[in-house]
């Protein structure tokens, strides 16, 4: 097609911080103190439409410049870690975070997987406040078991949300046009557990699982918003497995990995769903003539077909072989 749609745009993005660690009862308690101060800066943004056709969406040639933009934000961060006994400690902490938009969301307009998105340079960043505790446990000197629980409230978060219009982009159904807006508010409520297991010199197990339950509490900036409040965020499985087994010995290293994803939603609205999957990796590598190593990884190699959480379909099993020289 003659469509050309050219954007830019510039951001600044500077932060400075100052953090302190204190000790009491003969280093049995740790007390970390922090303050975070950011400066993110927008400007020097435009999008221009040339020669505009179906594939587009647009009617006719236009430039558009978008107004310069700064904001600020001060996050700051308390963590205490206690240790029980010596081989367990508990610690909890609370801190905020801040991030300000993608330039691709100020400043692009076009096609993608979904639909056709417009840029909304009027976007803003958006804020956390984490909450979180946990336990360390290693009750030998080659196993670790790791556990925590922590409780997310979001302010001003992205999501992709329909306009209410469609378009021909040249294929066999009309696309909606999306637009980026900031969702009011979302929590996350999630669990983490993580156990290490080094049995012997030679093989060492690795296990983590994550649960995270993440919903809409409140997005005004929709006339839907009755029907939004209380779905899930998109692209965020609620249950996540990885397990790997590892193996370390003279002649040749190796691993066998599993990961399992839950099923995520695909819109906003909870209307598309994506299956869960689960594949199985396996690599092997071997050093030789000191500096050089040679390797063979099978990716998927049960041939698992699926779709990730970018919509994007998997290759399939993925055979790779890596030779590499270090000095």
């Amino acid at each position: 097609s003659s469509d050309s749609l050219s954007y830019k745009g510039s951001m600044d993005f500077t932060g400075v911080f100052v953090q302190d660690e204190m000790k009491y009862f003969s280093n049995r308690l740790h007390i970390t103190m922090g303050l975070r101060a950011d400066i993110a800066r927008f400007y020097n943004g435009s999008l221009r439409i040339e020669n505009p056709t179906n594939i587009t969406g647009f009617t006719e040639n236009s430039f558009t410049e978008f107004d310069n933009n700064t904001w600020l934000a001060l996050s700051p961060k308390l963590a205490a870690r206690y240790k029980l006994i010596e081989k367990l400690s508990a610690y909890a902490s609370v801190a905020s975070g801040f991030m300000p938009p993608k330039l691709n969301d100020l400043c692009q307009s076009g096609k993608i997987r979904k639909g056709f998105k417009l840029a909304n340079p009027d976007l803003g960043p958006k804020t956390l406040w984490n909450y979180e505790i946990g336990m360390d446990y290693s009750p030998a000197e080659n196993l670790k078991i790791a556990s925590s629980m922590y409780y997310s409230h979001g302010y001003n978060f992205h999501n992709l949300v329909g306009t209410g219009d469609s378009i021909d982009t040249g294929g066999t159904d009309l696309k909606p046009v999306l637009r980026k807006l900031n969702i009011s508010e979302i929590e996350i409520r999630g669990i983490e557990l993580f156990f290490n297991w080094k049995i012997n010199r030679h093989f060492r197990f690795l296990t983590n699982y994550a649960y995270a339950k993440s919903t809409i509490l409140d997005f005004d900036k929709n006339n839907d918003s009755d029907e939004i409040n209380g779905n899930y965020i998109i692209e965020v499985p609620p249950h996540t497995l990885y397990a790997g087994l590892f193996y370390s010995g003279k002649l040749f290293d190796a691993s066998l990995d599993y990961s399992y994803t839950d099923a995520i939603w695909a819109d906003i609205q909870n209307t598309q769903e994506v299956e869960p999957y689960d594949i199985w990796n396996f690599k092997i590598s071997r050093n030789f003539a000191k500096h050089w190593n040679m390797g063979i990884t099978l990716q998927n190699f049960f041939d698992n077909e699926f779709i990730d959480r970018k919509g994007r379909k998997s290759p399939g099993r993925f055979n790779m072989v890596e030779i590499s020289y270090r000095w």
